[in-house]
Parts: structure tokens; sequence; C-alpha cells
């Protein structure tokens, strides 16, 4: 696919049930590799082209958006309601450990993680000390739809000590006890 869309700079495959293996396939076709294997660092995965991928709904799971995470040229990444969970959160927080080289907006809204792996996932953004070979060009991280309480709030102001520049877009903030309430109320 690369060869006969070289000049290719977004893809929208939103809403295809592509699931975790669809999506590999498709990121391995696009995307120029010196190995035929998704587990290479993010270095050796430049593509020249492809910037936007939009994967929102493709059931890609944590296989799908760890392969997404690894493409070296995307600026834009959706990965809204891909049911990654907070195992999910947990196993892609090493890959944004310090922020990205290359994603500017990365969306991980509606995942259901709970606040332990959001705080996790916040923790590993803010970490700088993996990241002396990059700058984090990271501005926009949504992760609404996410479980999000007071812990996540306090990770949530250390990251901006780090980032400042680095727009968080998340849900309220909800009380102990609030939650409760809410499911109660259902």
């Amino acid at each position: 696919l690369a060869e006969e869309w070289p000049d290719l700079n977004e893809l929208k495959l939103a809403k295809n049930n592509l699931r975790e293996d669809g999506v590999v396939s498709v990121i391995s076709a696009l995307v120029h590799r010196n190995d035929a294997g998704i587990d290479s660092s993010i270095e050796s995965n430049k593509n020249s082209s492809l910037t936007s991928l939009d994967l929102t709904d493709t059931s890609c799971r944590v296989k799908g958006a760890k392969a997404a995470l690894m493409t070296g040229s995307l600026t834009t990444l959706r990965l809204f309601n891909n049911k990654l969970g907070s195992d999910g959160f947990r196993e892609i927080a090493p890959l944004l450990e310090g922020g990205h080289p290359s994603i500017v907006n990365l969306d991980l809204g509606g995942n259901s993680a709970d606040e332990d792996s959001v705080i996790i996932l916040l923790n590993s953004v803010a970490n700088t000390s993996q990241a002396s070979n990059f700058l984090s060009k990271l501005l926009l991280l949504e992760i609404g739809g996410n479980k999000f309480g007071e812990k996540a709030m306090e990770a949530l102001e250390n990251l901006k000590k780090v980032w400042p520049k680095l727009d968080v877009a998340h849900d309220k903030p909800v009380q102990e006890g609030e939650e409760e309430e809410e499911e109660a109320k259902d």
C-alpha cells in the first residue's frame, strides 16, 4: 500500500471493525519499515507522508494501539472507544514515557480505563528521565471517558509542571462517594 499511495497523509478508518490484527496489517502495509516486525523502535518506523490516523471505534485493542503509537510519522492519532481499558492504558504507558516524538494530538478517550491506570499513563508522560533522546511534540491528550478523580487531578497537576503547554482534555473529577451515588441513580 505504501508504494501505491506514497503521498497518503490522512487515513480515517473510524467505525470499521478491523480488530487488532486488521489494524496491525493496515499499519504494516502503509508504513515503511526496515524489518517486518511491528515491535521495532519508533525511529525505524518512519513513513514519509502518513501524519493522521483515525482508529476510532475499530476494536484495535492494545495490539493495534501499540502498532499505531510506534508509527514514527503520525502527528494525529485517534484511538477513541477502542476497549483499551485499564490493562491497555498500563501497556501503552511505556510508549508515552516523556511524551511522544511525533504525535501532537492523541485521543485516548472513551476507553473505560480506571483511575489508577489513567494516573500511570499521566505519570509516564510526565517522566522525562527516559525521554532524553527526543523532545515531546505532544500538545493535546484527550482522556475523557476514562475514570478521573482527585488522584488523577493530582497526577495531571504534576504533568502540567513538566509539560505546561500540554492540554489534557478530561472529564470532571469525581469526588470519592459521588461515583456510588451516580451508579445508584442509574
